[in-house]
């Protein structure tokens, strides 16, 4: 699943978009409304410091070893 998020992170941001719901991430991942608790919580645990109540903040760069915002 943190693979997808990448790959949809990657589209995102190469069309300029900065933030997301967890609305969008559960459609995106064809998972249903019951899942989204579930993705949310994967997604805080994983990676809490993109969390911008009520959104998810899309990290301006990739580096090789993770999602970060610094090179």
């Amino acid at each position: 699943m943190l693979r997808q998020l990448d790959q949809f992170e990657a589209q995102a941001r190469a069309r300029g978009i900065a933030r997301t719901a967890f609305r969008r991430l559960t459609e995106v991942f064809g998972l249903n409304g019951k899942q989204r608790p579930d993705l949310r919580a994967l997604l805080l645990s994983s990676r809490p410091e993109q969390y911008e109540a009520p959104l998810r903040r899309i990290p301006a760069e990739v580096s090789g070893l993770g999602v970060s915002g610094e090179a």
